[in-house]
């Protein structure tokens, strides 16, 4: 599903405090797809244009057809997992080098602390925990997106 701020519902339009994104394309991947809504709103809210997918399969093919700015990735996915989707996603031509935030709910602990690990190993990679805020998603992209730049 792709969402402008045409389709956003009005009094989601109330989410766009902080910082704007520079990046105008973003994939959200998340297998719940309240959370993925709410992700996509507050994105979108935030000036991004936002494709969604339900998982890795969709994200890849999404990928595969279209170039991305960066991509908000669950945690938690089922089968493989963020990290690896993520990982899979910079497999694909237009994913190549791609920056990611990688969300999570883990509480504060060694599971947080091996998943963190893994996710930040991935260079341009974000590991950040809910609930978050469009302002904090925003701002990390925004950071992801400006170092992939230089690099480039």
């Amino acid at each position: 599903m792709a969402w402008s701020r045409h389709g956003v519902p009005a009094d989601r339009e109330t989410m766009s405090h902080g910082p704007r994104l520079s990046a105008p394309h973003l994939l959200v991947v998340d297998a719940d797809p309240t959370s993925r809504t709410e992700v996509a709103a507050m994105l979108v809210a935030q000036g991004a244009r936002v494709t969604t997918a339900g998982g890795a399969d969709e994200a890849l093919r999404h990928v595969t057809s279209r170039r991305f700015d960066a991509a908000v990735v669950d945690h938690a996915l089922p089968g493989v997992g963020g990290v690896v989707v993520v990982a899979q996603l910079r497999c694909v031509g237009n994913g190549r080098d791609l920056p990611a935030v990688v969300l999570h709910g883990l509480a504060p602990g060694a599971e947080r602390e091996r998943a963190a690990g893994r996710a930040t190993r991935l260079p341009g990679v974000a590991f950040i925990g809910r609930p978050v805020t469009g302002a904090a998603l925003a701002s990390a992209v925004n950071r992801l997106t400006a170092a992939a730049r230089l690099d480039d």
